[in-house]
């Protein structure tokens, strides 16, 4: 099937790049500036180039989580918006409603649901624990210039009082004649450097001043335009049907495709096989370290980093939903002996280096290697004997 371009903006930070998106059945191949852009004409920071990893990252969150004792379970939206109310609400009564605090950053402004429904929701707490941007970088300078400010002002006027009536004329002459450098410790020149200090304070306190009312008029009135609408007596009751991981279309392909691959999906499965607590064999350390990487070169995927977290990710779904057939389809993936090889002796290697596993390998840890031995010694092709005559 042939690729396709959108357009679209890139919504990570204020400047709303235009960026070109490569798709092909249905999934994003590339993303790239676009040229046509009024604002950025092609070109882009490495954010934008980051999407399609974002995109794709299997850690990526797209259902609802909660944190049990057996792991992560999964969970329909409205139910945990409902335990997250719940359970707001139940601390605002133990502990006091100022106990619940709300932090409102820049990317609001980039999504409509958190600019029509941040502002209300934040009312709706009535905490006055309420953080923003706003108030970590803006808020201390206007409180330091305000300060300064109030003061210089005070001192100018003290100053000036007395000065008032300086004649010019034949005064200013003889000054001019007369003029010679000061120290800086001189008052008068303390004054002068005060009087700057006092006119770059006032500055900073208006442009500061300025951004607030700015944000706070453009949240006051596009916050607020939901409040005009309420239709919520006669919207009808939705409900979302609880799906079971295993039915969804991602991991219905990811189980279809078990037996397909080579040494590269073995490996990212094998990499979840050893998993101690939910933490994969930590491959992505020989990626990152360069001392490690010489070692290991030769046992590494030679493919883009999207490419590899797009399979470790399908390999994670066969190993959480079948971790038995996980194992027993490892050889149909490692049909070469030299591949059976190669994995084997990364194995060994992995486990037997400190830099790379942090501490020593546990009991389930151990005893997987073995099975992976053992499964793909026994699917590994036999050697014929050689004959040897004997000498007469």
């Amino acid at each position: 099937m042939a690729s396709s371009f959108v357009h679209r903006t890139c919504s990570l930070c204020e400047a709303h790049c235009g960026v070109s998106v490569e798709v092909e059945a249905g999934r994003v191949r590339s993303v790239r500036g676009d040229p046509d852009d009024a604002f950025s004409r092609g070109y882009i920071c490495p954010k934008a180039h980051g999407l399609l990893g974002l995109q794709e990252d299997p850690d990526r969150l797209r259902r609802p989580l909660r944190r049990t004792a057996a792991g992560w379970q999964e969970l329909s939206w409205d139910a945990a918006l409902d335990e997250a109310a719940e359970r707001l609400a139940a601390l605002q009564r133990a502990h006091g409603r100022h106990a619940v605090a709300f932090y409102q950053g820049n990317p609001t402004v980039h999504n409509h649901g958190a600019i029509l429904f941040g502002h209300l929701f934040q009312r709706s707490l009535r905490s006055r624990s309420r953080y923003s941007a706003t108030s970590v970088d803006q808020l201390p300078q206007m409180l330091a210039a305000a300060a300064l400010l109030t003061c210089v002002i005070g001192f100018a006027a003290a100053l000036l009082s007395g000065v008032v009536a300086a004649a010019p004329g034949p005064a200013a002459d003889a000054a001019r004649q007369h003029r010679q450098p000061v120290d800086d410790d001189q008052p008068l020149r303390k004054a002068e450097k005060f009087g700057a200090q006092l006119v770059s304070a006032s500055l900073d306190h208006f442009r500061a001043l300025r951004d607030a009312a700015t944000e706070a008029q453009f949240f006051s009135v596009y916050a607020n335009l939901f409040a005009l609408y309420n239709d919520e007596a006669s919207a009808p009751a939705r409900t979302t049907p609880m799906v079971e991981s295993r039915e969804l279309p991602e991991t219905q392909a990811a189980l279809a495709s078990m037996h397909e691959g080579g040494y590269t999906e073995a490996l990212a499965r094998v990499a979840f096989l050893l998993t101690r607590s939910d933490e994969p064999l930590p491959l992505s350390r020989l990626e990152m370290r360069h001392e490690l990487l010489a070692d290991y070169a030769d046992f590494l995927p030679d493919m883009p980093l999207h490419d590899w977290r797009r399979v470790r990710g399908t390999q994670e779904i066969i190993v959480r939903h079948e971790p038995e057939q996980a194992v027993a389809t490892l050889p149909d993936l490692l049909g070469e002996p030299n591949a059976r090889a190669r994995l084997l002796t990364l194995l060994d290697k992995l486990m037997a280096d400190k830099r790379v596993i942090g501490r020593a390998p546990t009991a389930a840890q151990t005893a997987m290697v073995a099975r992976i031995r053992t499964v793909l010694g026994q699917k590994a092709p036999r050697k014929r004997p050689t004959l040897v005559r004997a000498r007469a």
